[in-house]
């Protein structure tokens, strides 16, 4: 539940709170040195760190009262929270974007994200599936970074699947697209 609960957040509050982040954020923006970037790597950046501290107060308590065990790898447990943060970031991108082409768009984020959440591997661990089914589950590369953060928690007890590369580059495609459409929405922000 702790991992699992903790990444969905994070996939939940950057893709989320993105959806007009800009209208959100306009008052900074009368100042001539602020960006509309400016104020989503600042939401990013706030988002990322708060869920990063929340995870690790959970951890702390529940590894204070003996209920869970020491982080066996913390720079895999870190490696896919970072991966989930950046490939958060890529779809948040697009989404800031649409929302400012598109007013009704934000009405479709929420639905979406609960859709999505049975392809996060929120709800399952690749290993618990049929062999069959692995090559399937692993196109989703969210359910990777769940994987890894698992995988970094407890250690060899239990079985893992993700290829770090593959997330690299979905993330990389997914932010290229996303700064992409940012460039184009950049043009239709109203500061009012």
């Amino acid at each position: 539940a702790l991992p699992g609960y903790s990444m969905v957040t994070l996939w939940r509050h950057i893709v989320g709170r993105f959806v007009h982040c800009f209208r959100h954020n306009a008052p900074l923006m009368f100042h001539r040195n602020v960006k509309p970037m400016d104020t989503i790597l600042g939401r990013f950046f706030l988002e990322t760190t708060g869920a990063l501290i929340s995870f690790f107060v959970a951890f702390t308590s529940l590894y204070i009262f003996d209920l869970i065990g020491p982080i066996y790898d913390i720079f895999l447990l870190l490696a896919g929270w970072y991966s989930l943060a950046l490939l958060s970031f890529g779809i948040a991108l697009s989404v800031a974007a649409l929302a400012e082409f598109w007013e009704p768009a934000e009405k479709f984020v929420q639905p979406v994200m609960y859709v999505t959440l049975p392809l996060t591997g929120l709800f399952f661990m690749v290993s618990w599936l049929p062999t069959e089914y692995h090559s399937i589950v692993l196109l989703s590369p969210l359910v990777h970074t769940f994987e890894m953060f698992r995988g970094g928690l407890i250690g060899p007890s239990i079985q893992v699947h993700y290829h770090f590369d593959y997330v690299i580059y979905c993330t990389v495609f997914l932010s290229a697209c996303g700064f992409l459409l940012m460039r184009k929405a950049e043009a239709h922000i109203k500061i009012e």
